[in-house]
């Protein structure tokens, strides 16, 4: 008991690196979260393209959580159309639309160049 109280240092040692363990244990065997991909709805995106106007289409780029899409010509895109199918709202600079929708702004995006490209 007399080595136990002089050297109570090495034990506490010890139980710190168990806890540290039993701590990375957890980490490691914890399920990682996964991230639902909700699918794009056809008929939305065909809504949306032919909302911009398929050939009118220049670009499609990601900003953050919002999808760029760059025109050819402004005066084709149907703005009020655009704003209904849009759950965030449209900013319009020059030929350049900045948007945000109730789905992934990158799969938005990929499934925007398929159609206009495919």
């Amino acid at each position: 008991m007399e080595w136990l109280r002089d050297n109570y240092w090495i034990l506490l040692i010890a139980l710190g690196v168990i806890i540290f363990l039993l701590f990375l244990l957890f980490l490691i065997k914890r399920p990682k979260k996964k991230v639902d991909k909700i699918k794009v709805d056809q008929e939305y995106l065909d809504q949306l393209i032919t909302t911009f106007g398929k050939e009118n289409i220049k670009e499609v780029s990601l900003e953050g959580s919002r999808l760029i899409v760059t025109v050819n010509q402004i005066e084709i895109v149907d703005l009020p159309m655009l704003k209904s199918l849009s759950s965030g709202g449209v900013f319009i600079k020059e030929n350049t639309l900045k948007l945000l929708f109730k789905y992934q702004s990158a799969l938005l995006k990929t499934e925007i160049i398929k159609k206009i490209k495919g």
